[in-house]
């Protein structure tokens, strides 16, 4: 439907054809920077550069109302809770409050085209060993009998 390299643009169909653009239902559009922020004021119970603009129990429920937290992915390794979220396109963010690390991905596995199954290239191992390589320092390793 688009021949050329997106730069700046919406890459979801529906949001093209239906709304001209951006619309909630197709995620987050920002740029890394804003998306550290965005996830730094999760970290820090929602405190950005020393402004409140969240209350804690507010960042609480996007974690802890749902199995699957609002709109984010949870999971636990050595170094605690982690909230994350992956996009279609090939983007991943990632928050490890414990350690107040967070983890912007934007990649786009889509300008490569289709692999010869008919889909686009999973991006799930990459963002799991992005978060074992980022965290691996993090705890003591035990050993394993």
């Amino acid at each position: 439907w688009r021949s050329y390299t997106l730069i700046g643009e919406v890459n979801d169909g529906n949001s093209y054809h239906a709304f001209s653009g951006v619309a909630g239902h197709a995620g987050l559009f920002s740029n890394a920077v804003n998306l550290k922020s965005l996830l730094n004021l999760l970290i820090h119970r929602g405190v950005h550069d020393g402004k409140r603009y969240l209350e804690s129990e507010t960042v609480e429920l996007f974690w802890n109302s749902h199995e699957k937290p609002l709109g984010w992915q949870k999971s636990e390794n050595p170094s605690g809770a982690i909230f994350s979220h992956s996009g279609f396109t090939g983007t991943f963010v990632a928050g490890i409050p414990k350690e107040k690390l967070a983890v912007v991905l934007l990649t786009n596995r889509q300008n490569n085209g289709l692999k010869t199954d008919g889909y686009y290239e999973d991006m799930t191992l990459l963002e799991q060993e992005l978060l074992q390589t980022l965290t691996s320092g993090f705890s003591t390793p035990t050993e394993c009998n």
